[in-house]
């Protein structure tokens, strides 16, 4: 029966040569071995279960046992590797959820201040459009009051206020009729 290991089970030197170096481990035992070391020599590291020759010697008049060891560590590697990634993920979705409230947030205020904007810049056009009405209401004014023939002599006194005509336009301000 093959006892299948951890990682941390396995010798450091090769099995042949007793070296370090890139190191093939057994998957029933500790020894590891050397790709160019083995019987014949492997050009490629074995995908999947791997024996080595001692273990295949072994195990060859053996009837064959089903083998789920190392699989079910890397299901259970990988169900622990897809929980993490998974809450990783739920942590990201609740940090994006709040940076769009925070964004829309600004948004709307960037909007109301816009629209402030846009209703004062109405507000001064309007003032613009009156205060222009105006002055070109005093221009006739004055154009009509300096092109009327003068009445008064030189030598007379300028008349009272009370002998004084009402102005042509109604004063600013005031409604027109």
């Amino acid at each position: 029966m093959c006892i299948v290991l951890s990682k941390q089970g396995h010798d450091d030197l090769c099995a042949v040569c007793k070296h370090t170096g890139e190191l093939l481990l057994c998957d029933c035992c500790s020894l590891v071995y050397h790709l160019s070391c083995l019987q014949p020599p492997l050009a490629i590291i074995p995908s999947g279960f791997w024996m080595c020759p001692k273990c295949k010697a072994k195990h060859t008049n053996s009837p064959v046992q089903p083998w789920n060891g190392q699989l079910k560590v890397s299901q259970n590697q990988q169900k622990a590797s897809k929980e993490d990634e998974k809450k990783r993920l739920i942590r990201r979705s609740s940090e994006l959820k709040k940076e769009r409230i925070l964004l829309e947030t600004k948004a709307k205020q960037l909007n109301d201040a816009i629209t402030h904007q846009l209703e004062a810049k109405r507000e001064l056009n309007d003032s613009f459009k009156k205060t222009e009405s105006t002055i070109e209401q005093l221009k006739s004014f004055l154009s009509l009051v300096n092109s009327s023939p003068s009445t008064t002599d030189s030598n007379q006194p300028p008349p009272s206020p009370a002998t004084t005509a009402a102005p042509l336009t109604p004063p600013i301000g005031a409604p027109s009729s």
